[in-house]
């Protein structure tokens, strides 16, 4: 857990031409297994260079994520 959290509070030290969000569902277990939607977001810089900026879940409901509800980072 200690690595992902400093993974997550990394300075982002490049600057992207190229922003890609998206957004898969895929089957998570927590308690139960149920679908979640996993968003990502990708960078790519002038040269071509490709970084997995970071990447969240939202539980079950994917537009709540978008209206103010705290998602959950990975």
């Amino acid at each position: 857990m200690e690595k992902s959290r400093e993974w997550r509070e990394r300075p982002i030290r490049r600057w992207y031409l190229i922003l890609f969000l998206d957004g898969v569902f895929l089957k998570i277990r927590r308690d139960t297994v149920a679908s979640e939607v996993v968003y990502l977001a990708l960078g790519i810089d002038g040269e071509g260079y490709r970084e997995v900026l970071g990447f969240w879940t939202s539980g079950s409901d994917a537009e709540s994520a978008f209206r103010g509800r705290k998602s959950s980072p990975l």
